[in-house]
């Protein structure tokens, strides 16, 4: 269960956000809303900067696919 949302990245082009959440034991952890469902990825981060590393550059991949006109990429 997660505590609070510390950070978000939103990609204009897809509508996909990627939230940082801060979760139990004081670890960060990344879930993707699209509007085709959520994803929980399994990776835990104990710094929470890194755990925005990781959604900024998976927001980045998700709009450069978008942007490429690659409908399999977000």
């Amino acid at each position: 269960m997660y505590q609070e949302i510390v950070h978000f990245v939103k990609c204009e082009g897809t509508g996909t956000v990627f939230q940082v959440r801060k979760i139990r034991n004081d670890n960060y952890d990344v879930m993707q809303d699209s509007p085709t469902g959520i994803v929980y990825f399994p990776q835990q981060f104990d710094d929470m900067r890194e755990a925005i590393e990781f959604a900024e550059t998976l927001a980045q991949v998700f709009e450069d696919g978008y942007e490429q006109g690659c409908n399999d990429c977000y």
